[in-house]
């Protein structure tokens, strides 16, 4: 099992919202961890809490 945990702020009211509404706060990190259980050859189940 991997954890990982980002803090951060968004500063920016459009960056904001930005990322709230069009990407997502947290499509990269579940495009890295999807990629790196491919690499590692295991099935990876992602959680967002």
């Amino acid at each position: 099992m991997l954890t990982v945990t980002e803090n951060g702020e968004i500063y920016n009211p459009f960056f904001r919202f930005m990322a709230r509404f069009i990407f997502g706060y947290h499509a990269t990190m579940q495009k890295y961890l999807k990629a790196l259980g491919k690499k590692l050859g295991e099935d990876a189940e992602i959680i967002v809490t």
